[in-house]
């Protein structure tokens, strides 16, 4: 039976419609249990991370350290043979035993273990301002909402050359059947480089192509080493671009912009990734977006469609798992402060990483800043203390909490002024999976809030002294020289 044209069909009204179940399934708080709620994912629960990202590549890269130690190991005098890699185990182990399980546990919860959320698993589209088209199975329907909250992420960037061959991008070149004899990679970044590294050690022959230096936004301290140890191990093409692509019997052929030809087994696509607003017609809902198709938000995630808010890869210009979470936080935070009616003054700003190394950013009224010029800082750090000494730092006996009490556990502390605002100075690492350190938190905000991660309790049931809220929202710093604010 034909679906019911968008123009004369009725919309289902919710109270609250989520789109993304990756960081956007960790909204609905116990907060939401009143509200009428639809939830629309297309692809797996649990997002880029859980499924086709993060989690999935360092399985991987986990056996392909253990197989590149063995074929490395000659350098150490010691005699190791690497034999092979079982590919299809690999997968078994790092899909059907691990992560499908996951991914297929959050989506049975939310549909039959929370009556107030309705899940959606067709791709959805704004047709009009706070409504959308979707759907479940085969039938299509549209929803509408006062409040709609958009965490659609983002998609691996093709090039129009590939369209005519057989690709593969980060979510699916690690469910292949077998192992390729030969990977001829296109990107130059830490996706195109995670992966070389992984297929290299199990034994395929790389190819990287990539028209500018690997890693290339990296510092030069790291960026060069590697390109030279990159080029030891694989077979690279820098500087060049793709001009033509053709499949053939024997697989894969890439015709160079010098005219070279390179012909793999399989081709891997790392060229960056694009937002999904596209896909969601957020034009139609009267949702502005960034000339890169970012979806545009103010400071607090609220886009330009009133009721309308928007965190993760779809609007940050920070493509990476863990500041989507602590965006999720914050915009579940605002949408009930909205719903309360509260004042703008209790909104918590996104916690964007806005000037690495600048602790002049946030404002007086702000955590680590009391007003006089003078700044605390909580610093945790995975280092040697003498290196740390000889950039500024220094290991002292104590320290305060973020309530002002002395602390009995050492902390690192400033000691020369001059290192938190001199040439070399420290900045929030941005894999630091609790970001929202880098805007200081709101003074009137309660000790825990929606913001905080759930409290760690050990086997005895005594709360885990790790997830002490001082020790939480203590910053993971680098120390590395800065030129100034990241851009």
């Amino acid at each position: 039976m034909p679906a019911a044209s968008s123009e004369t069909q009725e919309a289902t009204q919710y109270d609250v419609i989520i789109v993304g179940a990756g960081s956007g399934n960790s909204i609905l708080t116990p907060d939401f249990d009143d509200k009428k709620v639809a939830l629309v994912e297309k692809g797996a629960f649990g997002g880029t991370c859980l499924n086709v990202g993060c989690i999935p590549t360092k399985m991987y890269v986990l056996a392909a350290e253990k197989a590149f130690a063995a074929r490395e190991a000659g350098k150490l005098g010691i005699d190791l043979e690497y034999k092979g890699a079982d590919w299809p185990a690999i997968v078994q182990r790092v899909f059907d035993n691990r992560i499908d399980l996951i991914a297929k546990g959050g989506e049975d919860y939310r549909r039959n273990g929370c009556d107030n959320v309705t899940v959606y698993d067709m791709e959805a589209s704004f047709v009009g301002p706070k409504t959308l088209k979707t759907g479940r199975g085969e039938d299509e329907e549209l929803i509408t909402a006062e409040t709609i909250i958009l965490a659609a992420g983002a998609r691996p960037y093709i090039p129009d050359w590939a369209h005519g061959v057989t690709f593969h991008t980060n979510e699916d070149i690690m469910r292949l059947e077998r192992q390729p004899k030969s990977l001829t990679i296109v990107g130059g970044g830490f996706i195109a480089m995670e992966f070389a590294h992984v297929f290299d050690a199990l034994g395929t022959d790389v190819t990287v192509i990539s028209r500018s230096q690997l890693l290339r936004k990296l510092d030069s301290d790291i960026a060069e080493p590697f390109n030279a140890l990159a080029a030891e191990r694989y077979t690279t093409h820098i500087g060049r671009t793709v001009a033509s692509a053709e499949e053939t019997d024997t697989g894969i052929t890439l015709t160079l912009d010098d005219g070279s030809a390179i012909t793999s087994e399989a081709l891997l696509i790392a060229t960056g990734r694009v937002p999904n607003s596209d896909t969601l017609n957020v034009h139609a809902g009267g949702i502005d977006t960034h000339p890169d198709g970012r979806v545009a938000v103010d400071e607090y995630g609220r886009t330009s469609a009133d009721g309308v808010w928007s965190l993760g890869d779809l609007s940050s210009p920070y493509q990476l798992k863990h500041v989507a979470n602590a965006e999720q936080r914050a915009v579940t935070h605002n949408v009930l402060s909205t719903w309360s009616g509260s004042e703008d003054s209790s909104l918590v700003p996104l916690p964007r990483p806005r000037s690495f190394g600048d602790f002049h950013a946030p404002p007086d009224r702000y955590r680590g800043h009391d007003g006089t010029g003078s700044h605390r800082c909580r610093v945790r750090c995975h280092g040697q203390g003498p290196k740390l000494r000889r950039r500024g730092l220094r290991l002292g006996p104590g320290g305060l909490n973020r309530f002002g009490e002395a602390r009995r556990r050492p902390i690192f502390r400033q000691a020369p002024r001059r290192a938190l605002h001199g040439p070399a100075g420290v900045h929030a690492h941005p894999a630091n999976d609790h970001c929202d350190g880098l805007r200081a938190r709101p003074p009137d905000l309660p000790p825990r809030s929606i913001l905080d991660p759930p409290v760690p309790r050990r086997s005895d049931g005594k709360r885990d002294p790790r997830s002490r809220p001082d020790v939480q929202r203590s910053l993971n710093l680098c120390f590395t020289p800065l030129s100034g604010a990241a851009s």
